[in-house]
């Protein structure tokens, strides 16, 4: 399921234990799915309807909410630069820098 799967077109030339193993897989990934869709709120659950496998859906919410790689790195970056201009005035109590910090 974490490395998604996809159902050949013949199946017909698979033997037993691939049909098995196929199904298995078929079984995991609409159990999996259907607990993503489960999860979200019904304001999230339309960017994932459309998903046919399990690992779709996860790629969609991870691209969503996590972003891409550049993405990750400039929320960091900000994160950082925010952090070391992060100090207290003199004009503030420590219950408002701490409130800030918090």
């Amino acid at each position: 399921v974490e490395e998604g799967f996809s159902t050949p077109e013949d199946t017909s030339s698979l033997t037993a234990t691939q049909k098995k193993e196929l199904k298995e897989n078929k079984q995991k990934n609409s159990k999996v799915l259907f607990i993503l869709q489960q999860a979200v709120t019904d304001t999230i659950l339309p960017r994932i309807m459309g998903a046919t496998t399990a690992k779709e859906a996860w790629t969609t919410l991870q691209e969503e909410f996590e972003g891409s790689e550049k993405v990750r790195a400039i929320k960091l970056q900000t994160l950082r630069r925010n952090f070391e201009w992060l100090n207290m005035k003199e004009s503030e109590t420590v219950n408002d820098y701490y409130s800030k910090i918090k």
